[in-house]
């Protein structure tokens, strides 16, 4: 939940003035958008948000930060799919900002194959567009390339 900021003009870090996320989260995502906004999707907390239990729990509700307004959740964003957390469907999702504003998420592991469509507007929304049809694993290579055309490895090396 703590959020940090480098100061580079004193080499210092510290906390946030905005303050901290509404959930902890190890291995997200985080993608700035074009008005400065910076979108945080996935990961996972020692805490479960649902149930409130100590176990390791995925996080699928997106979180956006604003400069001068803070964090806030994305609960129309929500991805159902990415609180199982042993599937590791929170872990790096891949994202990209497409030529609307809108992040497309990519997951690169496991039974989602998902392709969605994240508008960060309001309490956000997200729309399933797509099914990746070929299995990806996380961390492997993608880039947008060109706008709106992603460039993804899937398991065997092949590129789509």
């Amino acid at each position: 939940k703590d959020v940090a900021e480098f100061d580079t003009t004193t080499l210092e870090i510290r906390n946030h003035p905005a303050g901290d996320m509404h959930y902890a989260r190890w291995y997200p995502t985080s993608i700035v958008m074009p008005d400065g906004r910076v979108l945080v999707v996935g990961g996972k907390s020692e805490m479960s948000p649902k149930t409130g239990s100590g176990q390791d729990s995925a996080i699928g509700i997106p979180e956006i930060f604003a400069p001068g307004m803070g964090w806030r959740t994305l609960p129309g964003a929500e991805i159902p799919e990415m609180w199982v957390h042993l599937t590791r469907e929170w872990y790096y999702p891949n994202t990209y900002v497409n030529s609307k504003g809108d992040v497309i998420v990519i997951f690169g592991k496991g039974k989602l194959d998902n392709v969605y469509r994240i508008n960060v507007n309001g309490d956000g929304s997200r729309k399933v567009i797509a099914k990746k049809p070929f299995r990806s694993q996380k961390l492997h290579p993608s880039i947008m390339y060109r706008t709106d055309k992603i460039l993804m490895m899937d398991e065997w090396a092949y590129l789509w």
